[in-house]
């Protein structure tokens, strides 16, 4: 059974906009959170100090941890640095039940889409790779994610790194939005990259729009999550379902953050309960 999760980002938007630090915090939002239907939290980590109040408020909390998300920066001359740092946060963090951690390399702006050239492209499927592997010596997999840079020129920098990592034991974060917005908002190229890349989708992230402006509920939308779900069904998706409720300017705010979560949670629930129902009329119909 897939878990549901929530990812760090979308809490830290909340708690940041009330002038409020989320780490201190987080060991009551669990509760609430629990309470909500989410049985696991995906950080964001930027190092090694993140994980002790992480590990402390999981102590005493029903709320599971089995992603992380990271950046990092794998076309400098110290990208080997880059992928020490995180097979040794990987370390750390596995104590807590980590098992999968999601990296977005860094783009070259932060401000504006730029593509990396092929020489940066080779150097970075490298890192990524290497990664890979080190994190399977420890018992960990990695998902490459993207965000709306990756999906310039057609995916280009997406289809780079998946193709040239098809023999490592790297797979894929696959969050539809970004792929979505990155792709010009055609639903088509989600569906292409997910058929393309199925088998190698170890976890995703779930944000909806609609008229592209993202909601804060998953609801039904511009993206067809009942199809998305089927497909990753069909291929045998076990993976944890991390929803990403984040907000931009656009947003028209419905419910309280809390409230989005528990509503989001039951839509996907009742999304992977229909589609239990159907895997199990097909199976008796044989």
């Amino acid at each position: 059974m897939n878990l549901i999760g929530s990812q760090s980002y979308p809490w830290w938007q909340e708690y940041d906009s009330q002038g409020l630090s989320l780490l201190p915090s987080v060991a009551p939002l669990f509760d609430r959170l629990v309470e909500a239907g989410i049985s696991t939290w995906e950080p964001c980590l930027s190092g090694i100090a993140d994980i002790a109040p992480l590990r402390d408020a999981m102590a005493y909390s029903k709320i599971s941890c089995v992603s992380a998300y990271v950046g990092g920066d794998f076309i400098s001359p110290d990208w080997q640095q880059t992928v020490q740092d995180h097979i040794g946060l990987a370390k750390e963090v596995s104590g807590l039940g980590v098992r999968i951690l999601v990296c977005n390399p860094d783009p070259i702006s932060f401000q504006s889409v730029v593509e990396k050239s092929d020489e940066v492209l080779v150097q970075q499927s490298r890192a990524l790779k290497v990664l890979a592997e080190g994190l399977g010596e420890i018992g960990m997999q990695l998902a490459y994610h993207v965000h709306q840079p990756e999906m310039a020129s057609d995916g280009r920098e997406l289809h780079w790194m998946m193709e040239s990592t098809v023999d490592s034991p790297m797979g894929l974060c696959f969050d539809a939005h970004w792929i979505y917005r990155g792709a010009g908002n055609r639903s088509e190229v989600v569906f292409d990259v997910l058929r393309r890349y199925g088998r190698r989708v170890i976890s995703t992230h779930l944000r909806q729009s609609r008229g592209g402006a993202w909601t804060d509920v998953l609801q039904v939308g511009d993206l067809d999550y009942r199809e998305i779900l089927s497909e990753l069904d069909q291929v045998g998706f076990q993976g944890p379902h991390i929803l990403e409720l984040a907000t931009e300017a656009e947003t028209k705010r419905t419910h309280s953050i809390l409230d989005a979560h528990r509503r989001s949670a039951r839509f996907l629930q009742s999304l992977l309960e229909e589609l239990r129902v159907e895997r199990g009329v097909l199976q008796i119909s044989r």
